[in-house]
């Protein structure tokens, strides 16, 4: 008789079904310590998992087409692992809490995972692998963590943070990717990785203390970077062919600097206010590069090697310094400064 109301508590605890088409697993569970899982091998099925209370534990796993999982959790301490193999499945998970984890994984074709998670020190992880698949992640707080990871051709990241503290990753490899961050608050730090083909990528930060990086690797990128508010610090590096590149800031303590090897390089910068500092280097190829700078202690740089060369600095007010050298071949420079204490030098050879 033990056995068999302990089969009976399982089966009750852990939905499942093998080979069907169309089904609907559901679980309530309010308390704390629990654990819930449900298995789903078929298409078209759903699986929702809610769970009310502090260290509880939610596992989802659907294998086939067409599936949805989802899982709710309020508390603190929780944990949902949600697995998805197949094509045009969906995922979302919605943590309410502190100290809460989420683990995405999906492979195959045309899937979607969402996360949302609110207040303190959360994580979210979205690793997806396969073709034309999306990743959304939002996080409101202090202290969260954002890490996304795609793999195959065409997949698009979003990514939004608000709050201070946070950090936000996004990994993207193969061909035709898109991806955007948005982070608003204080101390807030985002990367980007993309190596391929054809990528594109788009940084937002306002607040304080900000930190950004965008590495792009393979052929016909592009990168934008805007940030808005103190302590900033700015990093865009493209390796390969027929780059692009744009990097506008508005305050306080900026640094900029943007790398470009390779072919048919463009790169733009844009600083108003505080202590600026902009370097721009390009190898090779086709290259141009521009500076603008308003007000304060204000620095250039500016270095191409290679062909079809033009260099244009614009500086107006305070503290400036312009360097720009160009190594061969149709060079072209300009530097214009109004105010203050100039200092400027041009190399063409």
């Amino acid at each position: 008789m033990k056995r068999l109301l302990v089969l009976l508590i399982i089966i009750s605890v852990t939905p499942w079904a093998v080979g069907q088409v169309g089904n609907t697993a559901e679980q309530w569970i309010t308390g704390d310590h629990n654990i819930s899982t449900t298995t789903q091998i078929g298409s078209t099925n759903d699986a929702i998992i809610t769970q009310d209370g502090n260290l509880n534990t939610a596992y989802q796993f659907q294998k086939g087409n067409n599936n949805d999982a989802a899982v709710e959790q309020i508390g603190n301490e929780n944990f949902t692992d949600q697995f998805q193999r197949g094509f045009a499945n969906d995922l979302s998970s919605l943590q309410y809490g502190d100290d809460n984890r989420v683990e995405q994984e999906q492979k195959g074709n045309l899937n979607e995972a969402w996360a949302l998670q609110v207040f303190i020190c959360n994580e979210s992880y979205q690793h997806q692998l396969g073709n034309h698949n999306f990743a959304r992640s939002i996080q409101w707080g202090y202290g969260n963590y954002v890490d996304q990871y795609q793999k195959g051709h065409k997949h698009e990241a979003y990514l939004l943070q608000t709050g201070s503290l946070n950090i936000a990753e996004q990994w993207q490899k193969g061909s035709y990717h898109d991806h955007v961050i948005h982070q608003f608050g204080e101390d807030n730090t985002s990367y980007l990785w993309q190596y391929g083909f054809a990528h594109e990528g788009y940084i937002k930060q306002v607040g304080e203390d900000n930190y950004n990086e965008q590495w792009q690797k393979g052929s016909i990128h592009d990168a934008f970077m805007l940030t808005i508010g103190k302590g900033n610090y700015n990093v865009q590096s493209q390796g390969g062919f027929n780059h692009d590149a744009v990097l506008i800031q508005f305050g306080d303590h900026n640094e900029a600097y943007q790398h470009q090897r390779g072919h048919c390089n463009d790169a733009f910068a844009v600083q108003m206010g505080n202590s600026n500092y902009i370097d721009e280097f390009q190898f090779g190829t086709a290259n141009g590069v521009l500076q603008e700078q308003y007000g304060n202690g204000n620095y250039g740089g500016q270095f191409q090697h290679g062909f079809f060369n033009g260099a244009i600095i614009y500086q107006n007010g305070n503290n400036n310094n312009s360097n720009q050298t160009q190594n061969g071949i149709a060079n072209f420079a300009v530097t214009i400064i109004n105010g203050n204490g100039n200092n400027t030098s041009i190399v063409q050879h």
